[in-house]
């Protein structure tokens, strides 16, 4: 059995586009610890983090032949991250969500900074595009910390079509988003 503790990562990619498991398996267990803190450091949910790394690795392997992959590491990392946000994007938002957004938004800025500014710009064209009362409930909600209730009386509108409005705004943030990752990580 072959030994790949000295080979790079390049290498055991060049392996894993030939077929060779034991390549792949060292790969996985070279990135697999840092892949799993990453989304459980958003997440905080151990199974759901643990899924998500073995669905990145599942798809490297499935799209082996047709993946360029450059840098293995950076590609990893990407791909984790999508399959977080991609994660939270299916899953009912709470309120620690935008915690957990922000955090990892500050990550990103220092380990992505180009990656991050595109994403910000993208954020802010969103909303940009959205309705005046949408975009003003969203801003109060998440900048000001206003409750729903509060929103309500400030605008002297019902609590339910804060509600309403917020649930839409939520839904076109995280179908643009989502499209973006897409086209923004690999």
């Amino acid at each position: 059995m072959t030994s790949f503790a000295q080979h790079t990562d390049q290498e055991l990619m060049q392996g894993i586009r030939g077929n060779d498991a034991a390549a792949f398996t060292a790969l996985f267990n070279r990135h697999y610890r840092n892949l799993y803190l990453t989304a459980l450091n958003i997440l905080r949910r151990d199974d759901v983090s643990r899924d998500l790394v073995q669905d990145v690795f599942t798809q490297l392997w499935v799209r082996r032949h047709e993946l360029e992959i450059a840098y293995p590491n950076a590609w990893l990392q990407q791909s984790i991250r999508f399959q977080v946000f991609k994660a939270i994007r299916d899953q009912k938002i709470d309120e620690r969500f935008y915690d957990r957004l922000m955090e990892t938004s500050s990550e990103l800025l220092d380990e992505q900074p180009l990656l991050f500014k595109e994403l910000d710009g993208l954020v802010r064209e969103i909303l940009a595009s959205l309705p005046g009362d949408a975009r003003r409930i969203f801003l109060l909600s998440r900048e000001e910390k206003l409750s729903y209730r509060e929103i309500a009386c400030k605008m002297d509108i019902s609590v339910k079509t804060v509600e309403k409005k917020m649930t839409a705004t939520l839904k076109v943030l995280r179908t643009r988003l989502r499209d973006a990752m897409f086209t923004i990580i690999p």
